[in-house]
């Protein structure tokens, strides 16, 4: 495994600033005093810590939104509310209103502003219907794949560990049946449309899973179905007791080479079609929380969801990183599923903040840098934390209600009547599609 040291690469993170690779390292150093800091009710290294992490990274939302709690606690109410109206010109701290930190802003004239200002915000958009209703309610869905030669979809189940196949008139049948071939929890899923291939990720890091093993804890694996046969090519795992892995989502290149995010390790790892080997091809300390993960129009570079930092460009043939270029009150955090689109990109929000919203990032003609958003979803009424979805001609399908926190303290599933059948959704891409954009606009300038 190789490590990134005493290299400079070029990152763009939030603006147009240009950072080394120290930078996110120490943001994220910083950061997670902060955290620590809270947490032990130090409100003064709350403050303090979160003003340096903004040192480095000057633009990061969520840092934002911290140091205006900071300030609330820490008796600046000016300040609190100026970082705090910048917070939520890029999407955070609409629950503000109900956040007992800000207790002390509540009659200020400002704070009260802020909060109409969030109600508009708020406002659901609903740009998406129903396209599958699945009634196995306890799968706990995470990966959605598309398979053009067949024209269906395929659904990852955390909770039973298998692969579920739709057709395109809503039938549903298992592909593979619970922990076929070896399977536990399966993740992101693509489909290599040229050798009808699916390509699934899988792995074990919690026990909130059926017949979960602790003595798995950070196994991961790739699989390789045959489409036409239904039955497994090969198999690709690893476990390492003192490195914990989490494959998480999965994309193929035209060639057959296949890159796959792992979120503990930080890294990127690759089995190329030639080698059918699975191995290492990046790591670099400075990511947050790799999740989704997309292919460029010329399979150039691959563009990465890093839900703490933002979303990141990694040039395949030269290993070269950098952060896409972002106006400062657009948000790339939080992201889950991510998917490039007619140079743009499409992607599922599920921890930006309270409320879960699907986006559209329009990109500049070379795609190092994002030009403006627009909001495709936003509070749906099927919204239970979405995760991924997966595109069909002009239309995006994606998983509304993963449902991932239906569990109890003891990770046991809830029971039956306190779960949902699976919705899949179905919105138009090619379309202009946020409502009520002028007032959103004008609202998310103070």
């Amino acid at each position: 495994m190789t490590k990134i040291i005493n290299i400079l690469l070029t990152i763009v993170i939030f603006g147009s600033t240009l950072f080394s690779e120290d930078i996110n390292i120490e943001y994220l150093k910083f950061h997670n005093k902060a955290i620590k800091s809270y947490y032990a009710k130090d409100y003064k290294g709350w403050l303090e810590f979160n003003k340096k992490a903004l040192e480095f990274i000057p633009n990061h939302p969520r840092s934002i939104y911290y140091l205006s709690d900071a300030y609330a606690l820490n008796g600046n109410k000016e300040k609190s509310i100026f970082y705090l109206s910048r917070a939520i010109e890029m999407g955070l701290g609409w629950n503000s209103d109900k956040d007992k930190n800000f207790n002390s802003l509540r009659e200020y004239p400002d704070f009260k502003n802020i909060i109409s200002r969030i109600k508009i915000l708020k406002k659901p958009v609903n740009n998406s219907n129903i396209a599958f209703n699945i009634i196995e309610k306890d799968i706990i869905p995470e990966g959605l794949a598309y398979s053009k030669n067949e024209d269906c979809f395929y659904l990852s189940s955390l909770y039973k560990s298998k692969i579920i196949k739709i057709d395109k008139n809503g039938n549903t049948s298992d592909f593979t049946s619970e922990k076929q071939d070896g399977l536990r929890p399966v993740t992101g899923m693509k489909v290599d449309h040229k050798r009808n291939i699916l390509w699934v990720c899988s792995e074990v890091s919690g026990l909130n899973y059926r017949n979960s093993d602790p003595k798995e804890m950070g196994w991961s694996g790739v699989f390789k179905y045959n489409l036409k046969t239904g039955k497994l090519i090969r198999k690709y795992t690893i476990f390492e007791k003192d490195k914990p892995h989490l494959f998480n989502d999965i994309i193929v290149l035209e060639n057959g080479n296949v890159y796959i995010t792992d979120s503990n390790t930080k890294e990127i790892f690759t089995i190329n079609a030639q080698k059918d080997k699975l191995e290492v091809f990046f790591k670099y300390d400075g990511f947050g929380y790799l999740n989704g993960i997309a292919l460029s129009n010329n399979q150039n570079s691959i563009y990465l969801a890093d839900a703490g930092m933002g979303i990141a460009i990694l040039n395949i043939e030269n290993k070269t990183l950098k952060y896409l270029s972002t106006p400062e009150n657009i948000a790339t955090i939080g992201i889950d599923g991510l998917y490039f689109y007619k140079n743009n990109l499409i992607a599922i929000q599920n921890s930006l903040g309270s409320i879960a919203r699907v986006s559209k990032f329009y990109l500049n003609k070379i795609g190092d840098k994002i030009i403006k958003s627009e909001i495709i979803e936003l509070d749906n009424p099927h919204f239970t934390i979405p995760t991924t979805g997966a595109i069909k001609d002009n239309n995006f399908y994606y998983i509304a209600n993963s449902q991932m926190a239906s569990f109890d303290k003891k990770h046991n599933i809830l029971p039956m009547d306190k779960l949902k059948n699976v919705i899949i959704l179905r919105t138009k891409l090619n379309v202009h599609l946020t409502k009520n954009i002028k007032e959103r606009d004008m609202l998310q300038k103070p």
